[in-house]
C-alpha cells in the first residue's frame, strides 16, 4: 500500500518538529539553570596543611587547596556550595603588599585571614557576606590569605597576631 506524499510529509514534519523540540529543551535547561559546581576543585593530592597557632596555645590545622596562579586567585572559591569543616584555600600572592577581595559568584559565608610574608595574621574578615561586591582589604602588606568557613574564626578563638605554618 501506497501512503499519500501529504502523509509522508506530515509524518517528516513531525519527527522534525521532535527533534528541534528536544534540542531546544535540552539547550534552555543548560542555559537556564544556574550552574553550580566545585569547578576548580583541586584533586586531594594537591591539599596542604596550613597549621594556626594561637596565642593561648592551641593549634588548629586545615586542609587547603592552594591558589598560586592568577586564574586560582580571580576564580578562588566561587561558585562553591559548600565547604568541608577545617578546609579552605590558601592564596599565595608573589610578594608581600596589600590584596583585596570581594564575595562576587561565592555562595558561601567565609572568613578571610590575611597574613604577612612571615606567617603573622594582620587581620581577619569574619563572615563575608556571599554574593557581595564589596571590596574586603588586608590591614597591610600580606603574603598568604587563607578563607574558611564564615564563623570558623570565632569559634577557634583565631585573632589577629596568631600564626601560620604551612606544611606541603
Amino acid at each position: 500500500m501506497r501512503r499519500s506524499p501529504v502523509i509522508a510529509a506530515l509524518i517528516i514534519g513531525f519527527i522534525l518538529l521532535l527533534i528541534t523540540l528536544s534540542t531546544f529543551m535540552y539547550m534552555s535547561d543548560r542555559i537556564s539553570k544556574p550552574q553550580v559546581t566545585d569547578e576548580g576543585m583541586k584533586s586531594p593530592t594537591s591539599l596542604v596543611s596550613v597549621v594556626v597557632s594561637c596565642d593561648d596555645g592551641r593549634r588548629h590545622t586545615f586542609a587547603v587547596e592552594i591558589a598560586d596562579e592568577p586564574d586560582e586567585h580571580a576564580r578562588g572559591l566561587m561558585n562553591r556550595t559548600m565547604l568541608d569543616a577545617d578546609s579552605g584555600m590558601l592564596f599565595i600572592f608573589e610578594g608581600n603588599e596589600p590584596h583585596s577581595f570581594w564575595m562576587e559568584n561565592t555562595l558561601i559565608p567565609l572568613d578571610m585571614i590575611f597574613i604577612d610574608q612571615e606567617g603573622t595574621i594582620i587581620n581577619i574578615h569574619e563572615n563575608a557576606t556571599p554574593l557581595s561586591r564589596d571590596i574586603i582589604e588586608s590591614a597591610g602588606p600580606c603574603k598568604y590569605v587563607l578563607e574558611v568557613n564564615g564563623g570558623t574564626c570565632e569559634r577557634k578563638n583565631i585573632r589577629a597576631g596568631d600564626s601560620i605554618d604551612i606544611i606541603y
